[in-house]
């Protein structure tokens, strides 16, 4: 309690004081005030002390002498380093000397302010470095910063609320991350479910299968030989499907009819990725080629023959670029639509597969060989790598989540399949798919569901194997194809529906029973 009071009764078994201070910071972020400041009134009970709040004014104003004062003798965290949040406060003081020109002011900050403070060396070296730059333009970038009249102050009030003690400042947000926990541990218990609706906070969430595609709605027939990849367009009204019989064949998945069939390679087509925009089709053939489609048009608008097959292609997030990488010249090439080369990369490796982000942020590849299995991430702006993991085994595929975190990598050793999901921040492997029968065969894998909360491969023993991604749980076992199943893609826009590509020359669709699959 931060004002006088008399002692109350707890709320339903809760601290009656908390849960009051928590309603008034939430009424405050909706905007409601008034209501908020007669709760307090009311209460008796202070959202925040006079000196948190003359501390969040002084940050926000810039009056760094006075937040320095008021910061030390506030109530912090006990894990709280003062001397890291004090360098927190001069280092916006010291950009702020920066961006206004001041540099003879921000080097006396540097020697009398924030070298004493005695934080690691290489935080100083690199606001040392940005005394060199050349604009203001300039600093703002490499700092990452936004300047003294964008959000820095406001995002560095934020960075230092989380070392006061809550008993003096209410956690940021905290009915909303309250809540977002109780629906997380919710749907722990339900983990079929699948819609991008969150669950109601009127009613606790029912364990629900309706939604999850567990049967085999459709079978198409088009395919003259084994169907080795297949791909749903972003929008989710195509889907591609190419194979041993060299056709690149466009399926409508609303009326499940093939739409268009495209020919031009004279072998096994490996892959087919449509670009952003769903106007174009990129593939990759045995016969050593790389196309371009205009779907549009149902044409072929570019095709480059190679001295050897190039299994790995990817599109740029901008749909103007393309990525190949090379088994034989162990590169990575970054390309114009005309086939023209922007930039590349001598990665000295076997890559089969490749990826870049949704942000474009990271270049993904995997490498694999009987010396060699690595996951290369690449700055993709740079071309510089960032870390290479040697996962062990032999790699099948590469996926990686539409939010640009994670990538998704398909392995075996011996026949026993090991999927794992991994931060691509950090490289840590944060869950493991085991189930599936693997052997040397480039088995693909995905990500699906409303949140891309599930994990899709085939498998050798002609069934296909779904788990929940952040639990790890085995959901489904549904039988698949007559022979391997290669390859599973799902549905972007649809999340009941996901598509299987098999040796037995077809593509099986898979939907949700009304009534569910339990």
């Amino acid at each position: 309690m931060l004002g006088a009071s008399t002692p109350k009764s707890s709320y339903q078994g809760h601290d009656r004081e908390e849960v009051t201070r928590i309603l008034m910071q939430a009424l405050s972020d909706m905007g409601y005030h008034k209501t908020a400041s007669t709760l307090e009134s009311e209460s008796e009970y202070t959202l925040e002390s006079q000196e948190v709040s003359q501390f969040k004014i002084a940050v926000l104003q810039g009056d760094w002498r006075k937040a320095e004062k008021l910061l030390k003798r506030l109530n912090l965290r006990e894990d709280a380093d003062v001397n890291m949040l004090l360098f927190y406060l001069r280092q916006q003081k010291f950009l702020e000397c920066l961006e206004a020109g001041n540099r003879s002011k921000a080097l006396e900050v540097m020697r009398l302010e924030l070298n004493p403070l005695d934080q690691p060396i290489e935080l100083t070296q690199v606001l040392t470095s940005l005394m060199l730059c050349d604009s203001v333009d300039d600093l703002k970038r490499r700092a990452d910063w936004d300047g003294a009249k964008g959000r820095s102050r406001s995002v560095l009030l934020s960075e230092l609320s989380r070392y006061i003690s809550p008993t003096s400042l209410v956690p940021e947000h905290r009915l909303a991350t309250i809540l977002h926990q109780m629906r997380e541990a919710q749907l722990a218990k339900c983990p079929y479910h699948n819609s991008k609706e969150p669950p109601s906070l009127y009613s606790d969430h029912q364990f629900e299968t309706d939604n999850f595609p567990c049967f085999n709605s459709e079978t198409l027939y088009g395919h003259d030989g084994e169907v080795w990849h297949l791909a749903f367009s972003h929008d989710g009204e195509r889907l591609v499907s190419v194979g041993t019989d060299t056709n690149v064949l466009i399926w409508n998945t609303e009326t499940f009819r093939c739409e268009m069939k495209l020919q031009g390679h004279s072998k096994e087509i490996f892959y087919a990725c449509w670009s952003p925009d769903d106007s174009k089709i990129l593939t990759s053939s045995d016969d050593n080629s790389i196309r371009i489609w205009d779907v549009n048009e149902g044409k072929c608008i570019f095709s480059e023959a190679n001295e050897t097959p190039v299994r790995a292609v990817c599109w740029a997030p901008d749909g103007r670029r393309f990525a190949t990488g090379s088994v034989h010249h162990r590169s990575i090439s970054i390309r114009g639509l005309d086939g023209s080369f922007i930039k590349g990369i001598n990665c000295g490796k076997r890559v089969i597969g490749i990826e870049i982000t949704p942000d474009a942020r990271y270049l993904v590849a995997i490498s694999t060989g009987m010396r060699e299995n690595f996951l290369l991430v690449y700055n993709f702006q740079t071309m510089e790598l960032e870390y290479e993991l040697d996962m062990q085994d032999f790699m099948c595929s590469l996926q990686v989540t539409q939010d640009s975190k994670y990538a998704l990598v398909n392995m075996f050793s011996g026949e026993m399949q090991k999927i794992k999901f991994i931060e691509l921040e950090t490289g840590e492997t944060l869950q493991q798919y085991d189930g599936g029968k693997l052997a040397k065969y480039q088995v693909r894998t995905c990500l699906g569901g409303a949140t891309e909360n599930f994990v899709a491969s085939g498998s050798l023993d002609s069934l296909v194997y779904i788990w929940h991604r952040d639990l790890g749980t085995p959901l489904a076992r549904l039988p698949g194809h007559d022979g391997i199943v290669n390859a599973v893609s799902w549905n972007p826009t649809d999340p009941r529906m996901f598509a299987t590509a098999g040796d037995d020359k077809t593509v099986r669709m898979y939907g949700a029973l009304p009534c569910g699959p339990f």
